[in-house]
């Protein structure tokens, strides 16, 4: 989508796909992507049979693919449970990698705090100075990308600053957007 200087909003390629198989949508659809000479970025419908072909195509693509789901109310009994996990908008990819002083900016921001920047960024903030204290957080950052050497984390900072104080410890990420949860009763 492109916005012109008076703001109007122009869709340069449009696909709408009615009553075609989802395996023949998801060929079409890759299709035309992979040979768009300029490709970036795409909207798809991720309701209904859209979510699966929204899915692979994030799977495929990656951030350039953003799945819309219009969201509806969800009705919850007495001793129902809901997570729902929000990435807050502090950027995508490595968080070891983030620029420690868009890190730093976020805590003066009061998007997260300094030990949340410490634990998932791996950034160590002066908080009286407003400052990054670089030396700590090369040293961090060393020590919290060393256990990756066996592969990837499967319990994230992130993840485990959000499950443990709900009391659930033993969970995995599996992928890159799979959480595996205990089964019910067992936290």
């Amino acid at each position: 989508m492109m916005i012109s200087e008076h703001l109007v909003r122009w869709v340069p390629f449009l696909v709408e796909l009615r009553n075609v198989p989802t395996r023949q949508q998801e060929q079409i659809l890759w299709h035309i992507i992979d040979r768009l000479p300029r490709f970036q970025a795409a909207a798809m419908d991720a309701t209904g049979n859209g979510e699966t072909i929204a899915e692979y195509t994030l799977d495929k693509y990656g951030q350039r693919i953003e799945p819309v789901m219009p969201m509806e109310p969800i009705v919850l009994g007495p001793e129902d449970v809901f997570c729902h996990i929000s990435a807050g908008g502090a950027g995508y990819g490595d968080a070891l990698q983030r620029d420690p002083a868009r890190v730093l900016a976020d805590v003066i921001e009061e998007r997260f705090t300094a030990d949340y920047a410490r634990a998932v960024y791996g950034v160590v903030i002066d908080l009286e100075a407003l400052e990054i204290d670089k030396t700590a957080t090369e040293a961090l950052r060393a020590d919290m990308i060393a256990p990756r050497a066996n592969g990837p984390d499967a319990r994230p900072a992130y993840l485990r600053l959000f499950h443990e104080p709900l009391g659930i410890s033993d969970f995995a990420l599996e992928g890159e957007r799979t959480l595996r949860l205990p089964p019910a009763g067992r936290r």
